[in-house]
Parts: C-alpha cells; sequence; structure tokens
C-alpha cells in the first residue's frame, strides 16, 4: 500500500500539469477581399475542419501549444460596408493565462499592392507581371494584454500548371482546394518563429468559371499537353508531331485609298467596300509557320484595316480590322491550302458562361457556387473563322480571357477543344477522323499572333 502511494501522487500531478497546459484561443479570423468573393470558400465545412487541424498542427510543432478548440472558428467576413474596429485585440472572456490568437486574411489586386511599393526591385517586377492575387497574412498572439508573438506574410498568387480546360475567372483566383493550399503554406511559414521571408510566390491552378459548352464536353477527358520552346510546338497526335508558329510580319498594301500594286478582285472589292476607306491603312499580315516532321514550309495571310476614324481599344489590338469575306489564306509554298473569313464579336446565345460557379475546369466535384445572384453571360467569340481547307469546310471559334480557348471544328463536327493563345498548351480530342498535317494546318490558323 505504501509503494502506491508516491505514484497516485505522482498522478495526480501529471494531471494538474496537463490540465493547467497553456492554449491558444483563436480570438477571430477576419477576412477580406477587394479582388472578389473568394472569403466565401470559408462557407465549405470541410475548408474550415482543415484549416483548424492544420493550425492546431503547426502550433504544437512551432509553439508546443494545442489550439483550445478545433471545432469553432469565428469567421469575420468584412466588406467595405462593415462597421468594425480592426485593431481591436479583445479576448473572448478576460482569460489570461491562455494566449489568444488574432488573424487576418486579406486579399489585394496584384496593381493595388505594388502601388504601394515607393521603390520596386526588378524582382517585384517581375512578379508584377504574371501575379494574379496577393494575399496579406497577418498573426498575434497575446497573452495578458502583450503581444508575444506577431508575424506578417505576403502571398503572391500565380498560375501554376493545370489539367483544367476553360475560361478563366476575372474575379477568383483560386479554387477552393487552391484557398485551402494557400492556407497551409502560408500558415507554417507565419508561425515558424525561424522563417525570415516577408513575401512567396505561390503557383496554383487557377479557377474557372462554369459554362454548358466546354466543361460539359471537356470533364474528366484525356488532356494532350504541349511542350513549346521559343516557338516550337511539340505533342503526340497519334505519333510525334511539331510546328513552328513564325514572328509576325507586317506588309502595308494600301496607304490613305492610294493603289500601291494589283491586288485580286477580290480583296479590290472588300478594300472598297470598307468604311473611311479614304483615310485608312491597308495592311497584310504574314506569319512564316512549319510542319517539322513533313519538312513542309506554310504561310499565313491576312488583310487588315486600320482605320483612324475607327481606333483601336489599345494598342494591342491595331492590326485586327480584319476586312470582310474569304479573302485570308494559308499557303503552302504556292499552293492554296486555306482560304477563309474572320468575324469579331460573335454572340452565341445558346452557349451560357456562369460567372457565380466556379470550377477546376476538370471535374464536377470541384465546383463550387458562390452567392451571388448574378445572371448567366450568353457566350461572345472574339473570333470565329469559317472556311475551305482542301475540300472541307472548317470553324475556328476564339473565346477565354485574354483568346486563350478555340473549338475547332470540321465539316460542322466538333473535332477539338484546345487552351493557348499564341501557342497550343493542352487538347482535348473528340472522335473524327482527321490526319496530324490537317490538324496542324489547323492550329496555324487558330494560334496565330494577330488574335490578340
Amino acid at each position: 500500500m505504501k509503494k502506491k502511494i508516491p505514484f497516485f501522487l505522482l498522478f495526480c500531478l501529471f494531471i494538474q500539469v496537463l490540465t493547467a497546459q497553456k492554449k491558444v484561443i483563436l480570438e477571430y479570423i477576419r477576412c477580406q477581399s477587394i479582388k472578389g468573393p473568394v472569403m466565401d470558400y470559408w462557407q465549405k465545412e470541410d475548408i474550415r475542419r482543415i484549416f483548424a487541424g492544420q493550425l492546431n498542427s503547426f502550433l504544437l510543432k512551432y509553439h508546443h501549444l494545442p489550439l483550445a478548440d478545433t471545432a469553432k472558428l469565428n469567421i469575420q467576413i468584412i466588406t467595405a460596408n462593415s462597421q468594425s474596429d480592426k485593431s481591436a485585440l479583445n479576448t473572448s472572456d478576460g482569460d489570461t493565462a491562455n494566449l489568444h490568437m488574432y488573424l487576418t486574411i486579406f486579399e489585394s489586386t496584384p496593381r493595388a499592392f505594388f502601388s504601394r511599393i515607393a521603390m520596386m526591385t526588378p524582382e517585384d517586377s517581375t512578379f508584377m507581371n504574371h501575379a494574379k492575387s496577393i494575399f496579406l497574412l497577418k498573426i498575434i498572439l497575446v497573452q495578458k494584454d502583450s503581444i508575444v508573438f506577431n508575424n506578417t506574410l505576403d502571398i503572391i498568387i500565380s498560375a501554376g500548371n493545370t489539367p483544367g480546360i476553360g475560361i478563366v475567372s476575372n474575379t477568383v483566383t483560386l479554387t477552393a482546394k487552391g484557398f485551402s493550399e494557400m492556407l497551409k503554406t502560408g500558415m507554417n511559414l507565419l508561425l515558424n518563429p525561424e522563417n525570415n521571408l516577408a513575401q512567396i510566390e505561390v503557383k496554383v491552378a487557377p479557377a474557372f468559371v462554369a459554362d454548358n459548352y466546354i466543361l460539359p464536353k471537356t470533364m474528366q477527358r484525356p488532356r494532350v499537353y504541349v511542350s513549346t520552346t521559343k516557338d516550337i510546338s511539340s505533342y503526340r497526335y497519334h505519333n510525334s508531331e511539331m510546328i513552328r508558329l513564325g514572328e509576325a510580319i507586317y506588309e502595308q498594301i494600301r496607304g490613305k485609298g492610294k493603289k500601291t500594286n494589283k491586288l485580286p478582285a477580290a480583296i479590290e472589292e472588300a478594300i472598297r467596300n470598307t468604311n473611311h476607306f479614304s483615310v485608312s491603312d491597308y495592311v497584310f499580315l504574314h506569319q512564316d509557320c512549319r510542319d517539322v516532321m513533313r519538312n513542309k514550309n506554310y504561310l499565313l495571310k491576312l488583310l487588315v484595316q486600320i482605320d483612324p476614324e475607327n481606333p483601336p481599344s489599345s494598342a494591342p489590338f491595331l492590326f485586327t480590322g480584319f476586312l470582310k469575306g474569304n479573302i485570308h489564306y494559308l499557303f503552302n509554298e504556292k499552293d492554296t491550302v486555306a482560304i477563309f473569313a474572320i468575324e469579331k464579336k460573335v454572340t452565341d446565345p445558346d452557349k451560357k458562361i456562369y460567372i457565380d460557379k466556379i470550377t477546376n475546369g476538370f471535374d464536377s466535384a470541384s465546383l463550387f457556387l458562390f452567392d451571388t445572384s448574378q445572371p448567366a453571360w450568353s457566350l461572345i467569340y472574339d473570333y470565329v473563322v469559317n472556311g475551305k481547307i482542301g475540300k472541307q469546310n472548317f470553324s475556328i471559334k476564339c473565346t477565354g480571357v485574354g483568346n486563350t480557348l478555340k473549338e475547332i471544328y470540321l465539316d460542322d463536327k466538333l473535332i477539338c477543344i484546345a487552351q493557348g493563345k499564341f501557342s497550343p498548351e493542352k487538347f482535348v480530342f473528340f472522335d473524327a477522323p482527321l490526319s496530324p498535317e490537317l490538324f496542324n494546318q489547323l492550329l496555324m490558323i487558330g494560334f496565330n499572333r494577330f488574335f490578340e
């Protein structure tokens, strides 16, 4: 009996130590975004649960303190109309034994963030050029009205590799999974006392808006990825394929309505039928292309009007005044491979974009509906190409943010959906009898350097 008393006393002492262990009480997570509704991801139960578990793990790892309650998160979404004291560090119950945590998460646009930097370094300029969003994280730990730990971190979000295909969202930078991963990376650094980084870059898969014409067709279908070095793109379609899409060349053929050389009758008629003929310049756009595997050279030749009476919205669109009619060409040496027309801003009312629904562009399980009550938008194609290639009809429809999505049709049948602007990045193929040589020719037209 005497031998058991010391053990019992030690056990009681151990229980007292455990019950007296300090904990961290998370007072609030204060969130705000001036870019979009990304903070609404906190509505997802699994986002909150995963974050609480990660936060508890990092507190134990770096501060040897557990989170007091991993089931309760006081998340405050701050809006422009919110009336709150952002500097308040009030404890929830007057407790002074435990530590109290205050976490702030703020999303800024790259323009707003970098405008605060008086003297930018070359690294800052590089970040600014490809940054999609900036998250500013700040954490404060308080005990007995004294700040015992204080740290901030800027996370620059840029686009990473993704199997997603579709229209990238303008307002939501991250998918729900990307948001969770960003928080994990940020809190790991933020709570580490030895971390000396104030700013990091994180590449994440972009968020795509939902639609009724691209995603239903491409969801979970296999992707063909393209490797591009300089102006040469390589991919597999039956076998290894390689095309070169050369630089843009401009050839003025007529200035201010003055005839400078003899042109085909169809082109002469198209020029005469333009508005502001006498004050406009007319330019042939050339792009040399090459089917490397077949040792064939091509020339893409497009005709545009530069109209000073109807200037473009910005400088990159200066050479996008394509003349109407089948007067644009793809040549192989002296042979005409394709002849086609180009239309701009073509609306398709049957195709819809749902800007309040976000996906990863690959599987339906990633779908998240933001409570924005936004109506569906009718699709407006940036460019629509219609013409003949060989003896077949073809069409290439270009849309997406910055003209980064191409639908390719042959004889009115969809054969491919591709992502990319001036060079392809990835494809989804559909069943169609299409030779690699013909497909390469269609790529030369759809990915030309003049479709801004």
